[in-house]
């Protein structure tokens, strides 16, 4: 059925990301990330530098690309997940601002979930390399929930990836197949996540526990000028135009590594030497301190999740700090 149908996959999902994994060991990965970060180091303005060769993919779209980069490496750099949601009606540009972010992540922190049901979620332990870690650092796309059937779809999976990216830890009692015989054994994900999906206003209902987990972004719809005015220079063909091309272009080439090399660096651990099970629960290597303190009591306000809130705000500033 379905769910044998999302096991195989899984299983051979996993045989592709060993082969990823043995492809960049080979490659030189070690090297991209020490060279990615000098390269770093030399921009004045860093953060800057990532927004403006972003607005010239998506023009208009600066800030949102942005808040969905610093989501994405909250999860990735800090271990300390910011799901995030973008709605918007139909062709506004939803997944192609998420995408663009997700250009810029490590692909081997991002999972294309889609309708991966609570089962095929949780028997993904016993296939994936790192078992029941294998949700750890892990942002969790589900695609384009337009309509109400896929919210209503995917919307056990979320709770799952939700409560997972706050308690760290979820179980699930599952018939498994051994030997010919069948067994109930108890499945385990540990590790945090976050999430990722577009959906439209009108066909969405989103719970507490969701809204408070998430940011929400929505595309603009009035930057078309900016838009084709953009894309038309870069097609220009002048040498000017060719060079900026390949700044934009190259961007995919370059701070995926660098997030790798402020991950080690901000958890003092190098990618080769990651255990998510002994590494899970220690303190960074790196102690960011916050001086808008006041600043995030105001932004927070009256609102009733402002436990909640307050340590995103935190969590945003602490990833723009270290990005710096």
């Amino acid at each position: 059925g379905a769910l044998s149908e999302k096991y195989s996959q899984a299983v051979k999902d996993a045989e592709e990301k060993k082969k990823e994994e043995f492809k960049r060991n080979q490659s030189g990965y070690r090297q991209k990330i020490d060279e990615a970060m000098s390269k770093y180091a030399n921009l004045n303005n860093p953060l800057e530098y990532i927004g403006s060769m972003m607005d010239w993919r998506m023009a208009g779209e600066r800030v949102n690309q942005l808040i969905a980069f610093i989501t994405f490496c909250s999860t990735v750099i800090l271990k300390e997940p910011i799901s995030l949601i973008a709605t918007g009606r139909g062709s506004s540009g939803k997944t192609a601002t998420i995408n663009s972010a997700l250009d810029l992540i490590p692909k081997r922190f991002v999972m294309d979930l889609d309708r991966s049901t609570p089962s095929a979620l949780i028997r993904m332990s016993q296939v994936l390399e790192k078992g029941s870690w294998c949700f750890d650092s892990v942002i969790c796309s589900f695609g384009d929930l337009g309509g109400k059937t896929d919210q209503e779809t995917t919307a056990e999976s979320r709770k799952y990836i939700a409560n997972l990216q706050t308690d760290g830890h979820i179980s699930k009692t599952v018939t498994v197949k051994k030997d010919n015989d069948f067994s109930i054994e108890e499945l385990c994900l540990n590790g945090k996540c976050s999430f990722v999906y577009s959906t439209v206003p009108e066909n969405s209902s989103f719970d507490s526990q969701e809204e408070s987990r998430a940011i929400f972004i929505q595309p603009h719809r009035d930057n078309k000028t900016e838009y084709f005015l953009m894309q038309d220079i870069l097609s220009i063909g002048s040498d000017v135009a060719k060079e900026q091309k390949e700044k934009v272009d190259g961007l995919d080439n370059f701070i995926p590594y660098v997030v790798e090399g402020l991950r080690e660096l901000y958890n003092g651990v190098k990618f080769e030497d990651e255990n998510p099970e002994e590494d899970y629960g220690k303190e960074p290597a790196i102690q960011i301190i916050n001086p808008h303190k006041r600043t995030i009591k105001d932004c927070i306000g009256k609102n009733e999740s402002y436990k909640r809130y307050k340590k995103q705000f935190e969590t945003v500033i602490k990833v723009i700090t270290l990005l710096n």
